[in-house]
């Protein structure tokens, strides 16, 4: 599953999760498309309505996506007699145990959210949740953002203290792996496998010229490449 924090929706809570959401909803709705799954697919949603009870309307207006999947019916009732103070917490502990329930069925569960560094306060504290939830060992959660975006006073380098704070008596793992730039012979090999040739040395003046361009930076030079491309420099 694949969520992506944008600059322009920084302020928007949950704003990343939601294309979680969407994208696993989809998968369940599959279930529903298909005669030989559609018993998996109500098997789903009841545990999910079990499981969440009234919750089920603290979900459904941050992401509006789960009526779909959701006994309609069923949903609004519960909505109209749930509580109306939709709180931070609250509303993490419900999509914890949603996600509880739907990880034992598509598992593992492998969350990956992108652009970390534009994330919410509300969305780092729900991904802080899921992280130390002990209860579901079926959600892997992989986390990516720009590191020199990111200082000290960011939220997001207090949640991450937090949880290697926590990993030894909460029982989860964290990894942090750093990914530094390319150098010129990481580079060529890009180039080399972009434009199926077979010699390094064919491909290493180009190599060198990007790498000058873009210092290495993995981002910059697929945009560089692409740009090439554009220009009918390079084709591929």
């Amino acid at each position: 599953l694949f969520g992506k924090f944008d600059f322009s929706r920084r302020e928007e809570p949950y704003s990343g999760f939601d294309a979680v959401c969407r994208e696993l909803c989809g998968e369940i709705l599959m279930l529903r498309n298909d005669t030989s799954t559609e018993a998996k697919y109500r098997e789903i949603c009841d545990e999910i309505m079990s499981e969440l009870g009234d919750e089920i309307s603290l979900l459904t207006n941050i992401f509006p996506v789960l009526d779909e999947i959701l006994d309609i019916d069923y949903a609004s009732a519960l909505a109209g007699g749930g509580d109306d103070g939709y709180t931070k917490e609250g509303i993490n502990y419900a999509f914890r145990k949603f996600l509880r329930v739907v990880s034992t069925h598509f598992k593992p569960l492998v969350i990956v959210l992108d652009d970390l560094q534009w994330g919410d306060a509300a969305s780092f504290e729900l991904l802080e949740t899921l992280i130390t939830d002990r209860e579901n060992p079926q959600i892997m959660v992989i986390g990516c953002y720009r590191s020199n975006e990111v200082d000290d006073a960011h939220f997001l380098s207090k949640i991450m203290r937090d949880l290697h704070e926590k990993k030894e008596n909460d029982g989860f793992r964290i990894t942090d792996i750093y990914v530094g730039n390319l150098d010129v012979p990481s580079v060529n090999q890009i180039i080399i496998e972009l434009l199926s040739v077979d010699s390094d040395d064919s491909s290493l003046d180009l190599a060198e010229i990007c790498h000058r361009r873009t210092l290495g930076n993995a981002f910059h030079l697929v945009a560089f490449l692409s740009m090439l491309q554009e220009e009918g420099m390079l084709e591929f």
